[in-house]
């Protein structure tokens, strides 16, 4: 391993760890805007952001920015998790990912993925669910693949669909099926008939569906 690889490794790792150190926790939740966000004192605390505020200009600076406000946004959920049941969380990412340093890959990987940070707000309520094992690691893996790979206004239409016991088509559901939130319903209503017609496509929500909704969402609406 050459010694810049050595670097991003240790800074990585660092980063990582710091989900389990209560002193990097602040208020987060005052910091909605980029610009209020850029100026909070909680990046000299967090490894790695404190030295991208100072050495990123330009559009890597605005990417950045980016960056951190999911991790913000990540951190504003689950730093209400006792410290102990956090550390507890990151032990066992860090055995299902072989070791600290490939796990701190894979979050900083999944933070940058998100294509809205507004998605970093459910990943930290999904994330402190586990923490607090009132789900399965399974799950939390499972339920930020989904998320990581969703369009969040597609989502946000399911969601409001919830309470429903069957519903029609709209632009999107064929995504959702395929990430096993929403299932076609089969109904035949043209054998009732005396002369054959096509059947309106329905569809339901899932048992992995309403485990999700359970958690990212309340009265029809997302947590974020």
């Amino acid at each position: 391993m050459t010694d810049d690889n050595k670097e991003v490794e240790n800074v990585s790792v660092k980063f990582f760890r710091s989900i389990g150190n209560q002193d990097v926790f602040v208020d987060f939740k005052g910091y909605k805007r980029l610009e209020e966000i850029w100026k909070s004192p909680a990046w000299d605390a967090v490894p790695y952001l404190g030295t991208a505020r100072q050495i990123r200009q330009g559009v890597q600076h605005a990417q950045d920015l980016l960056f951190a406000e999911k991790v913000l946004r990540f951190f504003s959920e689950i730093h209400a998790v006792p410290n102990e049941k956090r550390l507890w969380f990151l032990k066992k990412i860090a055995e299902n990912s072989g070791g600290e340093a490939r796990a701190a890959a894979v979050l900083i990987d999944y933070f940058d993925s998100l294509d809205d940070p507004a998605k970093a707000t459910l990943y930290g309520i999904i994330g402190a669910e586990a923490a607090l094992a009132r789900i399965t690691l399974a799950d939390f893996r499972r339920f930020t693949m989904i998320l990581k790979n969703i369009f969040l206004p597609d989502l946000r239409e399911l969601v409001s669909k919830r309470s429903d016991p069957m519903f029609g088509h709209f632009d999107g559901v064929e995504a959702l099926v395929g990430l096993g939130l929403c299932a076609i319903v089969a109904e035949d209503w043209g054998q009732a008939r005396s002369e054959p017609e096509l059947t309106p496509t329905q569809y339901q929500i899932t048992s992995i569906g309403v485990r999700f909704f359970d958690l990212i969402s309340k009265d029809g609406e997302l947590k974020c």
